[in-house]
Formats: C-alpha cells, sequence, structure tokens
C-alpha cells in the first residue's frame, strides 16, 4: 500500500518496533529515549508507519523476548543498546534476523553511539543510529533511498520544542509502569571523565514548561506514585529549578519524586521548595580526594558541600549521596576518608558504585 505526503515523498505503510532489554523490573524500567524515537516517528508518518515500544528484560528466556517481538509484525526493529544489555541485544538479533531474515534491525543508545564501528560491523545489524536520534530516524524514513553507509549520525540535536511526548500520545501507557522516567532538559555542561552525559551536547536545552504541566497532568489521572527526574544535574540553573519546583508544588501531586543536583547550586530557598515535596535529593560526591577528583575533571570544597547540605538538613528534606571507588589513582586509605566525610553530613543514605568504564568516556 503505498501513501502521497505533503512533500511529495511516497512512503510504505510499515510496523516499526522499538525494543529495550531492562536490567530487572522496577521503577526505573522504562523504555524512555526508545519511546522519544518513536513519537518522533509516529507524528512524521501518522498515516504511513505503525510504531510500538517492546520491554523486555534480562532475565527472561530469549524465546520469550523473541515471541512478543514477533508478534509485532515488525517490518524494522530498532533496540535501545546500553551497556548491560549490549550481549543480550545482540544475541536476540541474532535470533531475530534467522526468523526473519527480510527484517531490517537498527541500534541506537550510548553504546552504539560510543562504538558505532563495532556495531556497523555485526552483519545482522543493518543500521546504527548515533547520538540523540528523533531527528535522524524521521529523515531515514522520509528518504526514498537509504544510505549506503551503516551509521547515521545526527547533523544537529533534535529541537525539543518540536518533539511530541511519548506520555501525551500513547506511545508510553503511564498505568503500565510502577513509576516514570521523566526529562525536563537534556545536555550537561560538565565533562565528569566516568559519565557518558559527557558525550553529548554541552548547550543545556529545556522542554517547554506548558509540555511539562500536560504530562504532569497526565502523570497524576494515571495514579503514577513514583517519578525520577532524569536531568543530570537538576539545579544547575536555579531559577529554572525554582520554577519547576513551585510547579511541582502547586499540582498536589501525590508523587514521589527523586533529583540528582549539585550541593554547590543550592541555596535557602530552593532546600525550602524541596521540603515541600515528598522527594529524595541525590548528590554526587563520588570522592572527596582532590588529586582523584582533578583526573575526573571535577573539584571539590568541603567547606561549602557542608554548609549547602545543611540547608537540607535543616529543611528536613531527605538526601543521599553517591560514592564511587575505583578511581584513577584512588586507594583504600583514601576511599575510608571520603566514606568518613560522607557519614559526617549525615545523609539519609549513601549510595556507593564501582567505577563502570563506559565506552566512549576518557
Amino acid at each position: 500500500m503505498i501513501h502521497k505526503r505533503a512533500n511529495n515523498l511516497y512512503t510504505e505503510s510499515m510496523q516499526v518496533s522499538f525494543v529495550c532489554i531492562h536490567i530487572e523490573r522496577s521503577s526505573r524500567s522504562v523504555p524512555l529515549g526508545a519511546a522519544m524515537v518513536a513519537s518522533a516517528l509516529r507524528a512524521a508518518f501518522p498515516e504511513t508507519i505503525s510504531v510500538e515500544v517492546v520491554d523486555a528484560y534480562l532475565e527472561e528466556a530469549s524465546k520469550i523476548q523473541l515471541d512478543r517481538i514477533m508478534a509485532t509484525r515488525p517490518d524494522y526493529i530498532g533496540f535501545s543498546i546500553y551497556l548491560w544489555n549490549t550481549e543480550a541485544s545482540i544475541n536476540l538479533i541474532r535470533e531475530l534476523k534467522a526468523q526473519l531474515p527480510q527484517v531490517r534491525i537498527m541500534v541506537g543508545g550510548p553504546h552504539p553511539s560510543a562504538l558505532p564501528a563495532y556495531f556497523a560491523g555485526i552483519p545482522e545489524i543493518d543500521y546504527v543510529f548515533t547520538g540523540e536520534a528523533e531527528a535522524s530516524i524521521v529523515n531515514f524514513f522520509a528518504s526514498k533511498t537509504k544510505p549506503e553507509n551503516k551509521t547515521i549520525h545526527p547533523s544537529c540535536p533534535p529541537e525539543l520544542d518540536q518533539l511530541p511526548s511519548p506520555y501525551l500520545d500513547g506511545v508510553l501507557q503511564a498505568k503500565n509502569y510502577s513509576g516514570l522516567l521523566w526529562e525536563f532538559s537534556r545536555g550537561c555542561p560538565f565533562r565528569c571523565a566516568f559519565c557518558y552525559e559527557a558525550r553529548g551536547s554541552k548547550q543545556l536545552r529545556r522542554f517547554p514548561l506548558e509540555r511539562l504541566q500536560q504530562e504532569l497532568a497526565a502523570f497524576q489521572q494515571a495514579g503514577v506514585n513514583e517519578i525520577m527526574v532524569l536531568d543530570p544535574t537538576f539545579n544547575y540553573n536555579p531559577i529554572q529549578a525554582k520554577e519547576l519546583l513551585r510547579m511541582l508544588i502547586d499540582s498536589e501531586a501525590d508523587i514521589h519524586w527523586n533529583f540528582e543536583i549539585r550541593a554547590e547550586y543550592l541555596d535557602e530557598e530552593m532546600a525550602a521548595l524541596f521540603s515541600m515535596l515528598p522527594c529524595s535529593v541525590q548528590i554526587g560526591l563520588q570522592s572527596t580526594e582532590l588529586p582523584v577528583l582533578k583526573r575526573v575533571n571535577r573539584s571539590f570544597n568541603p567547606e561549602l558541600f557542608f554548609d549547602k547540605l545543611l540547608l537540607l538538613h535543616e529543611t528536613g528534606t531527605p538526601y543521599g549521596l553517591d560514592l564511587m571507588y575505583g578511581l584513577p589513582t584512588d586507594s583504600l586509605q583514601g576511599f575510608l576518608r571520603s566514606l568518613d566525610f560522607a557519614f559526617s553530613v549525615v545523609p539519609n543514605h549513601i549510595d556507593i558504585f564501582p567505577l563502570t568504564i563506559l565506552p566512549g568516556t576518557p
């Protein structure tokens, strides 16, 4: 079946299914990245392309995953690939190609963005999309001829005010998940050597406030009770952070919020606003050893850090600290000093992580 689009391009009707293999079933297992790409594609081709997002889990047998994907009767399948699901995704891709050789396989996400040549070298993978793929996948399907190069890079980051919301268009059904992930912005001004976020745009770009208000209303209507805000530094712009906090407070939503912030951008007003929400604030301390931090492009002022956390402590806002062991040049004694400092500021909890070597990071 052929449809004529307004731009005079002809597109065959097709089914594009997006797959995300999660580590486990949890409130964080939400395929938001894949759903954003799916929404962009459906919005561009509403009459000719049907999309579906398929959840899978590492604990499942591959046959269960395979049957779930094949039930969508796909023409194209896109995999959202991270460090933890790379091996499982590649194995599933090979099984799919054996069963459905005519299906075209696309991959994207942090791992293919960091190692596009590796994924392009896998015969069963037809196309590798790097970076933020909402605009590039639309251009891909709009083109009459598919590119000879398997790797497709975005020409520039997409305009966030032009992107449809998978929570508003029905691609993601909030009621089907125990918790949700939510983006207020994209980009990160910091360049921490251990973090893949630094590979993206340094410019901080915001989603329109009107869109966020509509999504929030949809979350309330769906009865969502927990949301993780994905912004790597929610309070980098204090004025905007306070505006968003007031929006959440005014909504009186019965939702528990999780934020990641930097202590140095806290002030009394912001701490007071956090205290008016049912929330938990997570702060990446990582280490207190200055030579170690310098190696990973971070800094630390213990007096300032202590004073800022005191603001949260005085308002009764729950906060936790992240520590990382195994950083370059760190030692057991150095890590224990970081741990002692973390306990001294009386957090509600401390999360301790081993250094994970993420592809594409220094």
